[in-house]
């Protein structure tokens, strides 16, 4: 029997195998989404907070009970996918095929009895959070910062431009404000982040829900901060020093903070009942 654990193996890698192929054009399109824009980089670490958490999900759970309860998900899961990708490919909208991708990909993890439901939604946070949805606070919200910011350092002000836009001024150097200097891709982040640590520990669906929200909570002083940081640059150093910080602050912070979250650690027992899952307030890693 022992040839039964390793052709379960060689089926799961296949599937996964075939689900990458299968969604390449995508795939490599969000690479190039990744490469062009900074601001999409915070989505960098969920592919491997996502395998950690399916990979850990599977252990010590029932696979074939799992299966046979899970297969219908798998099976109507992976149809839609492609078929949303088919249609995202013909009417040459790729950036449509990402969510397609998250869909066959939370199906597979379900279906395989690789995890549930709340350790297999970490992959949503793969894809970025749309440029669409950040336009839609913009100018307002890069503004409210780049005003605090100035009125809290000497030497710097808060200028309008012809389109409406905030940019930050210090004597003649130019630091223009964003859509993405909004803070609100950091926001998502931040969320699937909060969502990781709870499902990470099988908290449930609302625990996780709560500790996401929570964790979006901290991109305020985390997005002031690097405005703040940016516009002392500006001050101090000229417009290139603050347009990198601006444009590399925010992926970077979630990638310290992604360590922190899944620093191995002792497993909370599920029989003590619930744990507040934070990344401010828990200091304690989990495996």
């Amino acid at each position: 029997m022992p040839e039964a654990p390793s052709r379960d193996r060689l089926f799961e890698a296949a599937l996964w195998l075939g689900l990458g192929v299968a969604f390449s054009p995508v795939l490599l399109e969000l690479v190039g989404h990744w490469r062009a824009h900074p601001w999409a980089r915070v989505s960098l670490v969920f592919p491997g907070l996502a395998l950690e958490a399916l990979r850990r999900g599977a252990v010590g759970a029932s696979r074939s009970t799992s299966r046979s309860t899970s297969r219908p998900i798998l099976v109507l899961g992976l149809g839609l996918a492609i078929g949303l990708e088919l249609v995202a490919i013909s009417g040459d909208a790729l950036r449509l095929g990402r969510l397609a991708f998250v869909l066959g990909a939370v199906a597979l993890g379900i279906g395989l009895g690789r995890a549930g439901w709340v350790r297999a939604l970490v992959l949503v946070w793969i894809v970025p959070l749309p440029s669409t949805l950040l336009e839609l606070a913009s100018p307002a919200l890069e503004g409210a910062w780049g005003r605090l910011v100035a009125a809290g350092l000497p030497g710097l002000e808060a200028i309008v431009a012809r389109d409406g836009r905030i940019a930050l001024a210090a004597g003649e150097a130019r630091l223009p404000l964003e859509a993405p200097d909004g803070g609100l891709a950091l926001a998502f982040a931040l969320a699937g982040l909060g969502w990781y640590r709870a499902a990470r520990r099988d908290l449930g669906g609302r625990a996780a829900l709560q500790s996401a929200l929570r964790a979006a909570g901290l991109f305020v002083p985390i997005q002031l901060g690097i405005v703040a940081l940016a516009g002392a640059l500006l001050v101090g150093g000229g417009a290139r020093p603050a347009g990198f910080v601006l444009a590399q602050a925010g992926w970077l912070s979630v990638g310290l903070l992604a360590v922190h979250a899944a620093w191995p650690g002792p497993v909370p027992s599920r029989s003590t009942g619930p744990r507040r899952a934070t990344l401010a307030t828990d200091r304690g890693g989990a495996a």
